[in-house]
């Protein structure tokens, strides 16, 4: 082949080479951007108060991915409500791009409640307040141990220390008033049951003290033998103080009864 009659066919090759280069290139440069949208910038959404099911459908339109990165349970959201997201909405993402969301727990997490007895008011409110409870009524009584917390409540229901209960639970409170101005008759509590103490006391609103139990007495068990202040006929005594008392037989709580086991 000459020279003059092989040129013609370079530059048909040539010519060959330059169409399948530009056809490639515009096929990835041109016609995939225009039927995928590729590298087009996607605007994120506000998915603030979406419910977590209607968010993942509503991602999934705009060719968006999600992830839960938190729960956190918050007393007044629904559960599964989204509750933050990162990237910010109105931020400018690739197609595909995941979405962080931080969600609304089912349920609270659960603590153990806090011993508050014998602490003061004000205390007791801090110690709730770390434990993620929350203080919510405060009765007075008269006592002599004054501004301390007397017993505590989940509701009309007294509450032991350690027992489990849910984060942001209400706590109630007695607490003590100091001895009242006002005066009541001293009761008479030798020979009753000790089993009525509480009652008696707490209707005038005195306070039990110390309670001895003597395993040599020859009353009944449970019998109450002796009391202080000693009851004289007539005598008076003030809202909030304490009466200390001994008992017939031996300390229940030393001589637990066993459940049998068969």
């Amino acid at each position: 082949m000459t020279e003059q009659s092989s040129k013609p066919l370079l530059v048909h090759l040539s010519i060959i080479l330059l169409l399948s280069v530009g056809i490639i290139l515009g096929f990835f440069y041109l016609y995939l951007p225009s039927t995928t949208h590729h590298g087009e910038s996607i605007e994120v959404p506000n998915l603030e108060g979406m419910n977590l099911e209607e968010m993942e459908e509503y991602l999934d339109e705009k060719n968006l991915r999600f992830q839960v990165s938190d729960c956190t349970y918050v007393n007044d959201k629904k559960p599964l409500t989204i509750l933050s997201q990162y990237p910010k909405p109105g931020a400018k993402v690739k197609e595909n791009r995941r979405i962080y969301v931080s969600v609304a727990a089912l349920s609270p997490p659960k603590v153990k409640m806090p011993d508050l007895l014998d602490a003061s008011l004000k205390n007791a409110q801090l110690v709730l307040q770390s434990y993620d409870l929350i203080l919510d009524k405060v009765s007075f009584v008269p006592h002599y141990a004054k501004n301390a917390v007397l017993k505590q409540f989940l509701g009309d229901r007294e509450i032991k220390p350690g027992t489990y209960l849910p984060k942001g639970s209400k706590i109630n409170v007695i607490v003590g008033d100091g001895l009242s101005t006002t005066k009541v008759l001293m009761p008479n509590l030798v020979g009753i049951n000790f089993s009525e103490a509480g009652g008696i006391l707490e209707e005038l609103q005195l306070q039990l003290g110390s309670v001895s139990w003597d395993n040599t007495s020859q009353e009944e068990a449970g019998t109450i033998i002796r009391q202080k202040p000693t009851f004289v006929m007539g005598d008076s005594i003030q809202r909030g103080n304490i009466i200390d008392i001994w008992v017939a037989g031996s300390d229940p709580k030393q001589n637990p009864v066993q459940d049998s086991i068969e």
